[in-house]
């Protein structure tokens, strides 16, 4: 895998239990100075609940 959308991925950092970590050059429609950011793929066996985690995992960070 080398990217997903206007992410292009530079490393993997690692696996957990329902996906894929990686680092990945941050894109610039996101308008952040940062040019590396980290993106986590959930992977094929994720199940729904795993997504709704993410999804939680991803209100928490946006709120912060």
């Amino acid at each position: 895998m080398r990217r997903i959308a206007d992410y292009e991925f530079v490393r993997e950092l690692g696996s957990g239990n329902y996906g894929t970590y990686w680092i990945a050059r941050t894109p610039a429609r996101l308008g952040v100075t940062d040019e590396l950011c980290a993106v986590k793929v959930l992977g094929a066996q994720a199940s729904g609940d795993a997504f709704k985690r993410m999804v939680n995992e991803l209100k928490l960070f946006a709120s912060a």
